[in-house]
């Protein structure tokens, strides 16, 4: 294994992960240039995971207090920018949904509840 471009210590300055590390249910959100424009919107799976994973990760790490106020302001962000699709009438109802997922995903973790569906890819369904 090579040592992380980035020089993180999250998986000890790796990458990628050993596979008996207790935080490998976290995916890669790193975009990547071949993948088409349209999956970066607020509210695509990219998003979600790149959210829910910081979440994740912050609660894994011992940090509740920054966990909550990531997800707290997420969310907010992503409230706000559900109300204002509804002003400009253009997917509104993706946005909608986004909110849905991420709340009850966050919740989830906050709490920390077992994995299930609720989680979200890789360990549920979106």
């Amino acid at each position: 294994m090579s040592a992380s471009p980035v020089g993180g210590t999250a998986c000890g300055g790796l990458w990628p992960p050993a596979a008996d590390d207790r935080h490998s249910v976290l995916q890669s959100a790193v975009p990547h240039n071949h993948q088409a424009a349209d999956e970066y919107e607020h509210y695509s799976v990219k998003s979600f995971m790149l959210r829910r994973n910081h979440v994740y990760w912050h609660m894994k790490a011992g940090h509740p207090g920054q966990a909550r106020l990531f997800a707290w302001f997420s969310l907010l962000l992503a409230r706000v920018r559900a109300l204002a699709a509804i002003f400009r009438r253009r997917n509104s109802e993706h946005h909608r949904q986004y909110v849905v997922r991420f709340r009850d995903a966050v919740r989830g973790i906050l709490s920390r509840r077992p994995l299930g569906d609720w989680f979200g890819p890789p360990v549920g369904r979106l």
